[in-house]
């Protein structure tokens, strides 16, 4: 996430940039002068700008999504050291999958 965020910034920048008009200049001409002049305008951190929502969205979803993946596990344990088979680690994700719809 936060080796790929700044790229989703610059390829958001790029892509809402307002269209050339009577052939002038759009306000980037790529991806390295689109990073450049965001991090002339608002320093390295402005690479970052927006993945606090990310963060705290993307914590809790994955905190569920293990939580319940555990249950689905523990539902269908017999004893402490049970290995499980590729159907119940299977059932055992479609619970976690669920969760996260």
């Amino acid at each position: 996430m936060f080796a790929g965020h700044p790229l989703d910034t610059i390829k958001v920048r790029l892509q809402t940039q307002p269209h050339s008009q009577d052939g002038k200049p759009t306000l980037y001409r790529g991806t390295f002068d689109c990073a450049k002049k965001i991090v002339q305008k608002e320093s390295f951190r402005g690479l970052y700008k927006g993945m606090a929502t990310p963060i705290v969205g993307v914590a809790p979803m994955y905190a569920l999504c293990f939580f319940s993946f555990t249950m689905g596990k523990k539902l269908q344990q017999n004893s402490e050291d049970q290995v499980f088979s590729m159907r119940e680690l299977f059932l055992a994700g479609g619970l976690a999958g669920l969760s996260q719809r």
